[in-house]
């Protein structure tokens, strides 16, 4: 069992942030939807638990410590695998498992243990569980410059797996725990620095481990040495390009050099301190392979299995990470992608796309004066990058609004038949006719004077004749309205002129949309259909050292499972349960109905106020047309055993726990007040409904007991919050 406060605040941070791509180039799954997709943990730890092989006789660990150790690392790949996050079958996965297959060509029973999939995450790292999964993040593979490099990090996690370091690392950390042997009596700096070694040895381990077996498959030895520079620049985009204005800027409206930045912060070439990290810096992993490497410097290929393949599976990568950046409304790094992605893939409809959507975004959080929360900091970037950063951060919000209006009629213009890109144009009028109360009369065309080349030419002027023209003169209306001839390009444009006029019909003043925003969630729907995900159930203990309660936690989950079909015939409400628990092997359409609807829901927990369009809305559209229903709901319960001298702790961890699931500030300060007192055994539940069509959260019951969570109370519950959604 996990046994400490942080993990529990771990756990539920991932959580809220659950609950809460384009079709051309979004990644799905194909064929079957393997087992262990399918399967509860609780019956995977069992599998594992009765065939124990994985153990080393040379390990110390009680039967106890065994099954703790089963159950735990069930549960957490378990919560990957269900996520919609991890991908099977689709072109990418294949690929790189024709890589493992090469690999691992002559050790036919390894490969077999193995399993590999490609996980849907923008960040730059690869991993392997004590179960025989290696996990490749699409981050990395976006960065890797070709086959070889992607073959030594596949021997690097296959070494991780073999030498068993993921048993090694859970015995070592309960004796650094617990302080036994040389850990006895140790400070918790010096137990965080015990384990931050250990883990750094064990890299090592698996850097040589995996550098040999990569010496006998005949890739190119130095290509190991590359990827340690790749992972020394993770930090940075998949490319480093001069940022160049005119990406988002046009010559009617250039960028005033106060957003500039005369000069750039140079990348560091320095090693970090690795002092508390997971791993080692990379000067110290290259001096380890360093006397091999010099050793083996014999003719190798960059590729085995395919160049092509390769320059694919790089390209669908980047794409997809860019996508994966607007998701997870990392916008200025979803707009350097767009900026790169079409310097190196030129015309493509999706970079268009990207761009708009990222620019609406930041003009949007921009209005909401939260753009920190959507941007990094320029002054903690390096590199190319940093450029446009600081340029978001300098420009007003009415500048970035205007920007991304005249961004997303350009991007139309050169794909008038995109039906999405219109809707994205039509959002980002509306955002500026909203937040800056503009309309298509405060934009005008500038009239360009012809030069004339001749020495003897004289510009001629007429002078204006009374007060009435001079303040009609250009010069007048440009110096009291800048943006004036933003849109010179398109102002007479048809398109732009219906297009405008009709964000102008669609326009709510904010007041107005917050009202009836506010209104629709004080009504009640009368819901016929909603399409439900797999709920999360968290049962937790302070009064042993057992803290979070995992089986019991997943028991509580199936039965919340069970009964939600149930409450909703009671109602007589149709429920759709999208959950890979309830699916069969040949649902991979269903299955990848509910990644999407998982991804969406990210993104809306984070927006909810804001007009921003989803990066899935396409795909969102299809689902809404397919299951016959607009609205999603979730459900997430919490139970809490503590004692008395508890009550503090309690409170704060439900004060931060219940803010992040309820989408306000985590303070937690009025749950302390009220929690000292309580008594020992607490309920949570919370229940929402979100608009698939609109973007918005529209419902949310919440509800707490001061009692355990028997089977009534949740039955009572469920069928209190969907009644409420029945009830006209």
């Amino acid at each position: 069992m996990i046994k400490h406060t942080k993990y529990l605040l771990a756990f539920f941070i991932s959580l809220s942030t659950l609950a809460g791509a384009q079709v051309s180039t979004h990644l799905e799954c194909h064929g079957k939807i393997p087992a262990e997709f399918t399967t509860p943990s609780q019956e995977k730890a069992k599998i594992a638990i009765a065939n124990d092989s994985i153990l080393h006789d040379k390990f110390s660990l009680s039967r106890r410590q065994q099954r703790e150790f089963f159950v735990q690392s069930s549960y957490a790949i378990d919560r990957l695998l269900k996520s919609g996050k991890v991908l099977f079958n689709d072109s990418i996965s294949m690929y790189v498992n024709s890589v493992l297959d090469e690999i691992l060509k002559n050790d036919k029973n390894l490969r077999q243990e193995l399993r590999l999939y490609v996980v849907k995450s923008p960040y730059v790292n690869a991993f392997a569980t004590g179960n025989g999964i290696i996990f490749i993040n699409i981050g990395l593979l976006a960065q890797l410059e070709n086959e070889a490099q992607l073959a030594f990090i596949l021997c690097h996690e296959i070494a991780h797996y073999t030498n068993k370091h993921s048993l090694d690392g859970f015995k070592e950390q309960i004796e650094i725990e617990k302080g036994k042997g040389d850990y006895r009596a140790q400070s918790v700096e010096d137990k965080l620095l015990s384990q931050s070694n250990f883990s750094k040895m064990q890299e090592l381990d698996a850097d040589e481990t995996g550098f040999n077996r990569y010496l006998k498959t005949g890739y190119a030895p130095l290509e190991a040495d590359e990827v340690f520079f790749v992972l020394k620049f993770a930090h940075l985009p998949f490319d480093e390009i001069e940022f160049e204005n005119n990406f988002i800027a046009n010559k009617y409206y250039p960028l005033k050099d106060d957003v500039l930045l005369s000069e750039l912060t140079p990348v560091s070439f320095d090693d970090e301190d690795d002092k508390y990290s997971t791993h080692p810096n990379i000067s110290t992993r290259r001096m380890q392979l360093a006397p091999v490497l010099n050793a083996n410097k014999k003719d190798g290929k960059e590729y085995l299995v395919s160049e092509t393949q390769f320059k694919k599976l790089q390209k669908k990568a980047r794409y997809e990470m860019t996508s994966l950046f607007l998701s997870s409304q990392r916008y200025a790094s979803a707009l350097y992608n767009a900026f790169l992605l079409e310097k190196i893939y030129p015309g493509n409809a999706e970079n268009e796309i990207f761009k708009t959507e990222a620019m609406i975004g930041l003009s949007e959080y921009k209005n909401a004066y939260e753009l920190d929360e959507v941007c990094t900091y320029y002054q903690d970037l390096e590199g190319q990058s940093q450029q446009l950063n600081h340029i978001v951060l300098r420009l007003t919000s009415l500048d970035m609004n205007i920007y991304a209006v005249y961004n997303a009629f350009a991007g139309l213009k050169k794909f008038e038949n995109n039906k999405y890109l219109k809707k994205l144009c039509i959002n980002a009028m509306v955002n500026l006719i909203a937040d800056h109360n503009v309309n298509l009369f405060d934009f005008k065309k500038m009239v360009e004077t012809p030069v004339d080349s001749t020495e003897d030419a004289t510009e001629v002027k007429d002078e204006p004749k009374n007060k009435y023209d001079k303040l009609k003169s250009e010069a007048t209306l440009k110096e009291s309205k800048p943006y004036i001839f933003a849109f010179s390009e398109y102002i007479e444009d048809p398109l732009f002129v219906k297009l405008f006029q009709r964000a102008t019909k669609r326009n709510l003043k904010k007041t107005e949309y917050l009202k009836l925003a506010q209104k629709d969630r004080d009504t009640s729907l009368n819901l016929q259909k909603i399409i439900m995900t797999q709920p999360y159930y968290i049962k937790v203990t302070n009064k042993s050292e057992e803290g979070f309660l995992i089986e019991k936690s997943e028991q509580a989950m199936l039965q919340v499972l069970d009964l939600l079909p149930e409450m909703a015939e009671a109602t007589a409400v149709n429920l759709d349960m999208m959950t890979p628990l309830l699916m069969e092997s040949d649902d991979v359409e269903r299955f990848n109905d509910y990644s999407t609807i998982k991804e969406w829901l990210i993104e809306t927990a984070y927006k909810d106020t804001l007009n921003i369009p989803s990066s899935h809305q396409p795909e969102i559209e299809a689902i809404m047309e397919k299951y016959g229903t607009r609205y999603v709901g979730y459900t997430s319960f919490f139970t809490l055993k503590h004692r008395k001298a508890n009550q503090i702790i309690r409170s704060t961890i439900l004060g931060g726990v219940m803010a992040l699931a309820t989408q306000v500030p985590a303070t937690g300060v009025p749950f302390l007040l009220y929690g000292i007192a309580r008594p020992s055994t607490t309920t949570y539940c919370l229940f929402s409904v979100y608009d698939m069509e609109t973007n918005q959260k529209i419902k949310t019951f919440f509800y707490e007991y001061q009692m355990s969570d028997r089977k009534f109370v949740i039955k009572s519950t469920l069928f209190n919050s969907i009644f409420k959604l029945k009830k006209k």
